[in-house]
This record gives C-alpha cells, sequence and structure tokens, in this order.
C-alpha cells in the first residue's frame, strides 16, 4: 500500500461530509406531516380519557368508604318506605245474624268462615247458642249436655291444628267481673276451656259484647288450635267488634235440620 493512500482516503470522506452539507436533504410530504399529527392528538386525547377515568372511580371508591360519621348532614340517606300490608277489613265479608241471640246478634264474618246457630234444648235447659268457625259446621247429635258451665257441644270433630278457630256466642246474665261488656268488644286470655280441649283446641280466649236485652249480655267465647293462632284472633276480634242487632236484612246463620 502506498504512502497516499491514507490520504485519498481523508480526502473522500471530508468530500462526502462537504456534500452532505451542501446538498439539504428533502422535507417529509405534507399529508404524513398531517397523519403523525393526528395520531399525536389521538394519543394525547386517550391519556386524558384514562386520567379522568382513573380519577372518577376513585372519588366513588372514597364516597364509599367514607366514615358515616363523616356524611353531610344535609344529604341523608333515603329509605324507601316499608310496603303496607292489605288490610282485610271489609274485604271478602258476609253477614249474618243469630236472630236467637240479643234479639238478633248480627256479625260480619270473613268469607271462609262459616256459620251455625243451634236452638235452645228445653230436655237439657240449654240456651241458644251461636257459632262461627273456620271449617265445615253441622249439628251435634241432640240431646247434648256441656261438660262444664258456660261450656258448648263442638259442632266438628276436631279443630284444624294448623289455624282451626271455633267461636262460641251465648245469652247470659249480666254480673262480676267477667261478665262486665267492654267497649269496643276485645278477647282476653284464659284458662282453656274443657270443650275447647275435647275440639283439640290449646287456646281460649273469652269476649262479653253488650246486648240490648235488660240485664244481658252476650259471652264470646273462641278456641284456637296451637297452630297459626295470631292471624285468627285478629281476624276474631274484628268479627265481634262488627256486632250489631235486629238487622232484618241479614241472613240468618245457616239452620240447623229439624
Amino acid at each position: 500500500m502506498s504512502e497516499d493512500a491514507p490520504d485519498a482516503y481523508d480526502e473522500e470522506r471530508e468530500l462526502r461530509v462537504f456534500l452532505e452539507r451542501a446538498v439539504p436533504r428533502p422535507q417529509a410530504p405534507a399529508a404524513r406531516l398531517a397523519r403523525v399529527r393526528e395520531r399525536a392528538a389521538r394519543s394525547r386525547r386517550r391519556r386524558i380519557a384514562a386520567g379522568a377515568a382513573a380519577s372518577v372511580a376513585g372519588l366513588a371508591l372514597a364516597g364509599v368508604l367514607v366514615p358515616e360519621a363523616l356524611r353531610s348532614s344535609a344529604d341523608p340517606e333515603v329509605v324507601p318506605p316499608a310496603a303496607t300490608p292489605p288490610s282485610r277489613q271489609g274485604v271478602d265479608e258476609r253477614t249474618v245474624s243469630y236472630r236467637e241471640l240479643g234479639g238478633g246478634l248480627t256479625l260480619r264474618l270473613p268469607a271462609d268462615w262459616q256459620a251455625l246457630a243451634v236452638p235452645a234444648d228445653d230436655r237439657t235447659k240449654s240456651p241458644p247458642i251461636g257459632f262461627a268457625g273456620t271449617q265445615r259446621l253441622t249439628l251435634y247429635k241432640q240431646p247434648c249436655k256441656p261438660d262444664e258451665p258456660g261450656g258448648w257441644c263442638n259442632p266438628l270433630d276436631r279443630l284444624d291444628p294448623e289455624d282451626g278457630a271455633l267461636l262460641a256466642l251465648r245469652s247470659e246474665k249480666a254480673g262480676g267481673l267477667t261478665k262486665r261488656a267492654r267497649k269496643p268488644p276485645e278477647f282476653t286470655g284464659g284458662t282453656l276451656r274443657k270443650s275447647c280441649a275435647l275440639a283439640g283446641g290449646r287456646l281460649s280466649f273469652t269476649a262479653v259484647l253488650e246486648s240490648p236485652e235488660p240485664g244481658r249480655v252476650i259471652v264470646a267465647n273462641l278456641c284456637l288450635a296451637p297452630g297459626g293462632s295470631k292471624p285468627r284472633l285478629t281476624e276474631a276480634n274484628h268479627i265481634i267488634a262488627s256486632a250489631t242487632f235486629a238487622t232484618k236484612d241479614s241472613p240468618p246463620a245457616t239452620a240447623p235440620p229439624s
């Protein structure tokens, strides 16, 4: 290799650099620059949107985790009102009259209650008695004398143990704390009556109603099965609260066979 070779190489490199500096590079087309700017703008918008979403999520989480004591008292929690249960009063009722009790005791019974009127029996000196119950009621074999004073002969074999109810009504002489009418009448609990126990009942209640007959009251004895007694007690209180007298337009309670 000659000694002039390095000098020739250096001259060639310097010439190349000179030419690159002297000749300007072609500019990018305008359309390409526009596309680059649009991509950059879209990228900025995506970053801004992502940051905003993260901020909203953070605020929502902070609202959930903030202690109740730090919430503003001017913005109380809205609690929806509890649903009001439909009232059965006045719905699906029928009116019956026990014409031998107090000159025509009239009651409003729920549609699923039955009624039975039993006349007086001179053979056993039993007064007339009216029944209302949640099952089919039939006249018992007569003569029938109750096993206890103030008791009754049952117009059914056994109460339904789930929600059976039997109401027995009779006219008695007023007197004493146990024979004092209350207005409005209401059942109160007491000792289990033998007549109720014989029908499979486990709860006894008594109420005293006013009577248009001087010196007399209507005594109502309620016998309930051990099952759903609370709703039936509510119904029975509604029944005696509806008591009126001498209503000619009311149909009689189911008449017993002669």
